[in-house]
């Protein structure tokens, strides 16, 4: 009997990569927190997998920020994220200001 692939959803596939791109860059989570200005325990709750500690908005920040600060970051990893966790992606719009 063939055994049971577990489907894992783009955002648990992406924790772990972060999980195991900060462990072999011997970077702490205490580090990091300071850095990106995000809590300790959001990072472990990151890590674990476990996505529900806050609104979907501010997961899917956090998880953007702490993948571009380890250098993990992919425009159409991001896209799948925002769209499990069911995001409307909003264009800024350019204007006198934003170039």
């Amino acid at each position: 009997m063939a055994e049971k692939i577990p489907d894992y959803s783009t955002l648990e596939l992406l924790a772990g990569k972060l999980k195991n791109t900060r462990m072999r860059s011997t970077l702490s989570l205490e580090e990091i927190s300071r850095k990106l200005m995000i809590q300790k325990r959001h990072l472990e709750e990151i890590e674990a997998g476990s996505l529900h500690f806050l609104p979907k908005a501010y997961v899917f920040t956090y998880v953007k920020k702490y993948a571009e600060e380890l250098g993990v970051h992919d425009q159409e990893v991001f896209e799948r994220c925002r769209r499990e966790l069911q995001l409307v992606h909003t264009p800024q719009k350019k204007g006198l200001f934003f170039r």
